[in-house]
């Protein structure tokens, strides 16, 4: 995946690569009223089978996480609640671990590249949401 949406940083200045098996980041947004009742399911679901790096407000979008063995045959513990989108922006084959602040890297709008910026500019327009980002690492 081209990472024209995401700066993730260089290795090197205090960033190496931990050996897990990379970051990939997405823009999540939420239900919301902007759009008129309809009765057909436009919802989108995502399954997190890694582990979610992002903070406590993205936690709240999987209300069943938990991290075990993600080959189980019931993948509700791993679920979002009911979203409009979900779009993956960026990855990375490093799993960039910043040795100095002891923390993984976790995206930010401040990480995103102008595009990136545009695209989440887009999906508040679109949906009037808070669009959450959310960054996981493969394990």
């Amino acid at each position: 995946m081209p990472n024209n949406f995401v700066n993730f940083p260089p290795l090197g200045k205090g960033w190496v690569d931990s050996g897990e098996g990379g970051l990939s980041v997405a823009l999540l947004v939420t239900d919301n009223d902007k759009f008129e009742q309809c009765y057909a399911d436009n919802y989108c679901f995502v399954s997190v089978y890694n582990v979610m790096l992002s903070g406590p407000r993205e936690a709240e979008l999987f209300p069943n996480y938990e991290v075990s063995n993600w080959q189980e045959q019931d993948d509700s513990r791993y679920r979002s609640i009911p979203l409009n989108a979900c779009i993956a922006i960026g990855s990375t084959k490093n799993s960039l671990w910043h040795e100095t602040e002891e923390e993984y890297f976790m995206a930010t709008e401040q990480d995103l590249t102008e595009d990136g910026k545009a695209l989440l500019g887009l999906l508040r327009k679109l949906y009037g949401n808070r669009v959450h980002i959310l960054t996981l690492l493969d394990t």
